[in-house]
C-alpha cells in the first residue's frame, strides 16, 4: 500500500468489519460488496456487485464484462438467488465469485461467463476508509459505520475463445451495509487515477429534496489525500440516448483549499445496474486529463426519478395525484383508481 499523508479526517476501516455483519430487523437490510476496473488501453472495463438480502432470504449479482479487441460485451443481473454460504465478499452468487486473500489488502474475483473467464487481484493503494468521514458539511448523507471504500491497482486477464487479453489497471472496492430503501433522488459519480499519488474519487449527490446538493469522496495530489469539499462543478454532458455520461468538465476544491480540474470523455458501451424500487444508474469508461496528467477511470449518471420535493411541496402537488402517479397508481383526485 502507497504511505499516502491522509487526512486527519479520515477513519480507517476496522478488519472487523471486512465480513458480514448481523442484520437488522428491517426487511431492506442489505449487505455488498463491490468491485470494478477500468483500462481504456485495453479496452477493459469490469463492474461486479455481490448483493444480499438476508431478511427477505434472497441474493443477487451484477457483473458488466467488457474487452474490446474481444469482441466482448456481457452484462448480466442475477436476481432471485439463494443466499450463499461465507461473507459476501468471499462468496460465489451465480457465477460471480469474490474471494478474501488478505482481507482489507487482497481480493480475487473471477467470473466465469458465456464463453469466457476473467479472473483479477484487487490490491488497495491505502487502508479503505470509512465513507461517513470523506464528506464535509453533508452530515446523515452516508451511512455512518456502514460503508469504507479505497481505490485499487487491479492485475489478471480475461479470455475469450483462447485469446486472451491482460489486465494492468485501475480499480475500486467497496462494502455496504444497512438499510436501503430509498436514494438520493440524482447522483454522479466520477474517478479519474492518474497514478497511486494522483486521483479523484468523487460522487456528487441531490440532497433528498432537490434542494441542495453534497460531495462524498476525496481528492490526492502528490501522495497528499484529501476531503473534498461542496465547493464542486460536475459540467456532464450526456450521450443521445438521455441517460449515459459523454463527457465531463469537472472543478473540485479540497479542505485544503486546492483546486482539481478533471477533463474527461468515455469510451466504449455503457452500462446499467438496477437500484431497488425502478432507481438505476449508468456507468461507462472514461479516459481523463487531471490537472495535465492522463488518467483513467470511468463516469456514472443517476438521474431523478422524480419532481423533486422542493417543487412538490412549492406547487402543493399532493404525491398521489395524477401529477406524480401513473394511471392506475392515482390514489387522489382526478383519475383516481386505487384506494389510499
Amino acid at each position: 500500500m502507497a504511505e499516502l499523508d491522509m487526512s486527519a479526517a479520515f477513519a480507517n476501516a476496522d478488519i472487523a468489519d471486512h465480513g458480514n455483519h448481523v442484520p437488522g430487523e428491517d426487511d431492506w437490510w442489505q449487505e455488498s460488496a463491490f468491485f470494478s476496473l477500468c483500462d481504456p488501453k485495453a479496452g477493459v472495463i469490469g463492474y461486479f456487485r455481490l448483493g444480499r438480502h438476508p431478511n427477505l432470504g434472497v441474493a443477487n449479482s451484477y457483473y458488466w464484462t467488457t474487452a474490446e479487441t474481444l469482441g466482448l460485451d456481457d452484462k448480466q443481473f442475477m436476481h432471485g438467488q439463494p443466499l450463499p454460504d461465507g461473507d459476501v465478499n468471499n462468496t460465489t452468487i451465480a457465477g460471480l465469485t469474490a474471494r478474501a486473500i488478505r482481507p482489507m489488502q487482497e481480493y480475487q474475483l473471477t467470473v466465469n461467463g458465456d464463453g469466457y473467464r476473467l479472473e483479477a487481484n484487487w490490491q488497495p493503494h491505502f487502508w479503505p476508509i470509512m465513507v461517513h468521514t470523506a464528506v464535509k458539511g453533508g452530515a446523515g448523507i452516508a451511512n455512518k459505520g456502514g460503508h469504507y471504500n479505497a481505490l485499487c491497482r487491479v492485475t489478471g486477464y480475461v479470455e475469450k475463445d483462447g485469446q486472451r487479453v491482460a489486465i494492468d489497471a485501475y480499480g475500486f472496492l467497496d462494502h455496504s451495509w444497512g438499510v436501503r430503501k430509498n436514494h438520493f433522488p440524482a447522483s454522479k459519480w466520477i474517478q479519474a487515477f492518474a497514478d497511486p499519488e494522483n486521483f479523484v474519487q468523487c460522487f456528487p449527490v441531490s440532497s433528498v429534496d432537490g434542494a441542495g446538493r453534497f460531495l462524498i469522496g476525496y481528492a490526492c495530489r502528490d501522495g497528499k489525500l484529501r476531503q473534498l469539499t461542496n465547493d464542486f462543478e460536475t459540467n456532464f454532458t450526456m450521450r443521445e440516448d438521455w441517460i449515459t455520461p459523454a463527457a465531463c468538465d469537472a472543478r473540485f476544491v479540497d479542505e485544503d483549499g486546492r483546486t482539481f480540474h478533471v477533463k474527461g470523455k468515455t469510451v466504449g458501451p455503457e452500462s446499467v445496474f438496477p437500484f431497488l424500487h425502478g432507481k438505476f444508474c449508468v456507468h461507462v469508461l472514461a479516459e481523463f486529463d487531471l490537472d495535465g496528467k492522463p488518467a483513467i477511470g470511468m463516469l456514472e449518471n443517476t438521474n431523478p426519478w422524480a419532481i423533486p420535493a422542493i417543487y412538490t411541496d412549492r406547487y402543493g402537488i399532493d404525491e398521489r395525484s395524477m401529477w406524480t402517479r401513473a394511471p392506475g397508481e392515482i390514489v387522489d383526485g382526478p383519475g383516481a383508481t386505487v384506494d389510499g
